[in-house]
C-alpha cells in the first residue's frame, strides 16, 4: 500500500517570536479584510488567505505589540476588542493606521534543491491605531484568529482583493508543491499549500493549475487556485482533488 493511500485511509478513519527577520523591502501579497457577504466566495478566500499567509524571503517589520494599557497590568495575552500599546518605528508611525499582526514561522526549504525559500508569515490579527499614550501608540485589536502575545510583530494591512478565476486551467508554468498546511476545519478540498513559483515566473492571483502526482502511475490528482503571490513563491488552495496532495507533487 503506497503512502498516499495510507494517508487517505488515515484521514477517513479520523474524520471527524522577537523578530530576527527584517530587511529593507516589504513584500506583502494581496491581503485581508474587505467587507463581504457571508457565505460568498470572497468570504471563503479571505478566510483562506488569513489562514495561509505567505512565504517571504524578506519582510519589513514596522513595530510590535509591547504592553497592556492598564496601569501595572501584567497581562500578556490579547484578543479581539482588547486595547494594546504598540511600539512603531518613527519612520512609519504616521504613515499607516491599520496593521496586520503576524507570526513569523520557520524557514521553508525547497524539497528538491534544499534552497531556503523564505519564512512562513501567518496573519493572526489586525489592529487600528487610535491615539498616543504613555509614550506608545495605543491600538484596538479589531480582529484575531488566535491569542496574541507581547512582542508580536506588525506590518501595514492591505485590502484583500479576491482573485478572479482564470477562464481555464493555466498551462506553461511548471512548479512544485513546497509545503502543505495541515488539514483545517474546511477539509481537504480547501487545503492551503505553497508553491515554488511567483510573479517573476508569470504567476498571478486567480491562476488555476492541474496537480500531478509524483507516485506511479503519474496522473492528475486535483486542481489548485493561486490566492496570492510573492516574487518567487505563491499561496494557493485546493479547489478539486481526487486524493491528498503532498509536498513534491507538481503542477
Amino acid at each position: 500500500m503506497n503512502c498516499r493511500l495510507v494517508f487517505v485511509c488515515l484521514v477517513l478513519a479520523l474524520s471527524v517570536h522577537g523578530v530576527a527577520f527584517a530587511a529593507d523591502e516589504a513584500a506583502p501579497p494581496d491581503s485581508v479584510a474587505s467587507v463581504v457577504k457571508p457565505g460568498s466566495r470572497s468570504t471563503l478566500e479571505t478566510y483562506l488567505f488569513k489562514s495561509g499567509g505567505f512565504i517571504a524571503d524578506k519582510l519589513q517589520v514596522y513595530g510590535k505589540v509591547v504592553a497592556a494599557p492598564a496601569p501595572g497590568s501584567d497581562r500578556i495575552l490579547f484578543g479581539k476588542n482588547d486595547y494594546v500599546y504598540v511600539d512603531i518605528s518613527q519612520d512609519y508611525a504616521d504613515q499607516y493606521s491599520d496593521y496586520f499582526i503576524v507570526e513569523i514561522g520557520d524557514k521553508v526549504k525547497h524539497p528538491k534543491t534544499g534552497k531556503n525559500m523564505g519564512k512562513l508569515i501567518t496573519i493572526i490579527g489586525q489592529l487600528r491605531l487610535i491615539g498616543q499614550e504613555a509614550g506608545y501608540k495605543k491600538a484596538l485589536i479589531t480582529d484575531s484568529t488566535r491569542e496574541i502575545v507581547l512582542k508580536q510583530p506588525i506590518i501595514p494591512s492591505y485590502v484583500f482583493q479576491r482573485p478572479e478565476d482564470s477562464e481555464t486551467v493555466k498551462p506553461g508554468i511548471n512548479g512544485l508543491i513546497m509545503k502543505v498546511m495541515p488539514l483545517h476545519l474546511l477539509g481537504a478540498q480547501y487545503q492551503i499549500l505553497y508553491v515554488d513559483k511567483g510573479t517573476d515566473d508569470g504567476l498571478r492571483s486567480g491562476d488555476m493549475f492541474t496537480v500531478m502526482s509524483t507516485t506511479k502511475p503519474i496522473s492528475p490528482i486535483g486542481k489548485i487556485k493561486i490566492l496570492s503571490t510573492q516574487k518567487n513563491t505563491a499561496t494557493a488552495y485546493v479547489i478539486e482533488s481526487k486524493t491528498s496532495i503532498f509536498v513534491g507533487d507538481t503542477f
